[in-house]
């Protein structure tokens, strides 16, 4: 923003206002602003957010306006305050951690951190620019780590999602059902060939099954597109899509 356009919060006498209570006040008063030179700098700073559709743009949008919120409620309790940065997430839907990564989170969230921390002198009054100051730093770590666990914990869920879901696509397949909702189980699993499929069968893996599907799993995909790995009646049952050579696919899998 040119110097013309920027807008400051004035500074009032306190009076018998406590210097905490008056800075909470004057973020509050400011939160219409924060948000808006939020924006300006998460457009001009992250090229990514410009690639987003148009629905994303607006959720992140909300996550930034969430996260300046929280932090006025979180520091006006500072430092006693029991709320946790988690909090900023509860407004965008899940949908949006599989569009923006884990390191695009905690740039957006850097961004709206440092506006917040750059207005320190104009929101805080003369005696708690210090405590502001502590307090962004302290908030900024708590977001970073709160965004982490939040992505692992997505990860593991996604992870659980997706093995439940290809072992009933595997079950399915191999009872020969031929119904629209196995269609619909396979797009949302993620299967993009359009081409021929091969059929691998075998003696379902002797060591523990959990880790022995993981390692064919692993190897299915090296070789194919796209690959669904399960058991069905004590065998093993390998799909694989969209596969370059499937003698040597097949020999690696054998082993």
């Amino acid at each position: 923003m040119t110097p013309g356009h920027e807008q400051r919060i004035p500074k009032q006498n306190m009076g018998g206002v406590t210097t905490r209570a008056e800075t909470v006040r004057r973020l509050r008063a400011g939160q219409a602003l924060l948000s808006k030179l939020t924006l300006e700098s998460i457009e001009e700073q992250l090229p990514w957010y410009r690639g987003l559709s148009a629905a994303n743009r607006s959720w992140v949008a909300v996550l930034a306006n969430s996260g300046i919120s929280s932090f006025i409620d979180w520091y006006s309790r500072f430092p006693s305050s029991a709320q946790t940065a988690a909090s900023i997430f509860n407004t965008a839907p899940r949908e949006l951690m599989r569009s923006i990564t884990l390191q695009q989170t905690l740039q957006l969230l850097k961004v709206v951190v440092s506006v917040v921390e750059e207005r320190v002198t104009d929101f805080a009054t003369r005696d708690d620019q210090a405590a502001l100051r502590e307090g962004v730093l302290i908030y900024s770590r708590e977001i970073a780590f709160t965004a982490a666990d939040l992505y692992a914990k997505a990860a593991e869920f996604r992870g659980s999602w997706d093995a439940r879901l290809e072992a009933m696509i595997v079950d399915a397949l191999a009872r020969g059902d031929q119904s629209d909702e196995l269609g619909s189980r396979v797009s949302t699993f993620g299967w993009r060939s359009e081409g021929p499929l091969w059929v691998l069968v075998g003696q379902a893996p002797q060591r523990t099954a959990h880790k022995g599907l993981l390692d064919i799993r692993r190897v299915a995909r090296t070789w194919a597109e796209d690959a669904l790995v399960g058991v069905h009646d004590n065998q093993l049952v390998v799909i694989l899509g969209g596969v370059a050579n499937i003698d040597q696919a097949t020999a690696d899998l054998s082993r």
